[in-house]
Order: C-alpha cells, then sequence, then structure tokens
C-alpha cells in the first residue's frame, strides 16, 4: 500500500505522443517505458523512406537513360534522312519505310515516358507521405505545394518537357513521310 502511494505521488516525466520525454528544462530524451518499440517503429519508417527514395531515384535515373537512347535513334534516323547520304533512297520506298520505323519507335517512346512519369509520381507521392511522419519541415511536401503556385513555365520540369519530346518527333516524321509519298508519286 505505502508503495502505492508513493507511486502515486512520484512526479514522473510527462510523455508526448512521439515517446519523447519531456522534462522542464531539459532536452528532449527517449521515455524508459516503451523507448524500445518508438525507436523499433522510427527505425522501420526511416528503412521504408530509404527503400522508396532508392526507387524514386532509380526510376528517376531510368527515365533520363530512356530518353537519351530514345532520342540517340530518333536524332540518328533524322540525319540518315536529312543528310546527303540519304540521296540515294530519295525516290526510294526505303525512305518512307524509314518514316514508319521513326513514327513508331516515337510513338513507343511517348509511352514509355509517360508510364515513367507515372511512376516517378507514385514513388515521389510515397517520399511526400513518409516525410510526413518523420520530417517536422516537411520538406518534399512543402516543396511541392510551393511548386503549384508557380507560373506555368517554371512549373516545366525537365521530365514533363522530355515527356513531350517525342510528339515533335512524331509530327516531323508525319511530315517527312508525307514528303516521301509525294516524292514517290
Amino acid at each position: 500500500m505505502r508503495r502505492r502511494r508513493l507511486l502515486s505521488q512520484a512526479k514522473l516525466p510527462a510523455q508526448g505522443h512521439d515517446g519523447l520525454a519531456q522534462v522542464a528544462g531539459q532536452e528532449p530524451r527517449l521515455a524508459d517505458t516503451g523507448s524500445h518499440v518508438v525507436h523499433h517503429e522510427l527505425e522501420k519508417k526511416l528503412r521504408a523512406f530509404d527503400i522508396v527514395a532508392n526507387q524514386y531515384r532509380q526510376d528517376l535515373s531510368l527515365f533520363w537513360t530512356r530518353a537519351n537512347f530514345f532520342l540517340f535513334v530518333q536524332s540518328g534516323l533524322l540525319a540518315f534522312l536529312t543528310t546527303n547520304a540519304s540521296t540515294a533512297i530519295e525516290r526510294s520506298p526505303l525512305r518512307f519505310v524509314v518514316c514508319g520505323v521513326g513514327l513508331s519507335i516515337a510513338v513507343v517512346w511517348y509511352a514509355v515516358s509517360r508510364s515513367s512519369i507515372y511512376w516517378i509520381g507514385v514513388w515521389r507521392q510515397r517520399i511526400v507521405e513518409i516525410d510526413e511522419d518523420l520530417n517536422p519541415y516537411k520538406s518534399f511536401s512543402a516543396e511541392s505545394l510551393t511548386s503549384t503556385r508557380r507560373p506555368m513555365f517554371v512549373r516545366l520540369r525537365p521530365t514533363i518537357i522530355t515527356t513531350y519530346l517525342p510528339i515533335v518527333f512524331m509530327i516531323a516524321w508525319v511530315v517527312l513521310g508525307i514528303e516521301a509519298a509525294r516524292n514517290e508519286l
């Protein structure tokens, strides 16, 4: 009985919702009761953040690698058709075939880019969600909010611009294909 009374009269530090014990005039520290649980949860969230951030970086890197590959192939085909080396196929059906191949590659490039942008957005959203739990400054979500308040020309990120670059090539291939069809007639 005496022990219960002593425990009820003891001044234990107040425990916050984040598992930190706060004593007036002292820095917050992990609470003695349940601190291993709080630490384990924090480690799980940090591990999840690390996994998601790595996946985001990997998808972003793959996006640029794919964009560079498709741009290289498209530029090579376009250069082949527009240089003096292509004069031998000026009136050949091969010119029309090269335009069809270029158009097909541009369509595939556009589809791959749109898919990549979707997954980059998914992983970025996951980072924002985990960041809201871990980071008191909410760096990722704050950046996302401010980007919607900028003018349109500033909001266009290089990834968005690169996503629509295949459309320029599609238009070029259609124009070159029409020209090739006219020359053949």
